[in-house]
């Protein structure tokens, strides 16, 4: 029998993660931006997708 490919509860998005990881740093994921090729750019992108995931530092 082979394995799920997907999680079958709670799945996490990429900008979610960036978002978690950007926090227990101690970034705030929507503040920290960085200038490239005269452009603010924020590592989660441009929308505000990314969310700090509690469940995950708890």
């Amino acid at each position: 029998m082979n394995p799920p490919k997907h999680p079958v509860e709670k799945p996490v998005g990429i900008r979610d993660l960036q978002a978690t990881i950007l926090h227990v740093l101690g970034l705030d994921p929507h503040r920290f931006h960085f200038p490239y090729q005269g452009l603010d750019q924020r590592l989660i992108g441009p929308t505000e997708e990314g969310r700090v995931l509690q469940d995950m530092l708890a």
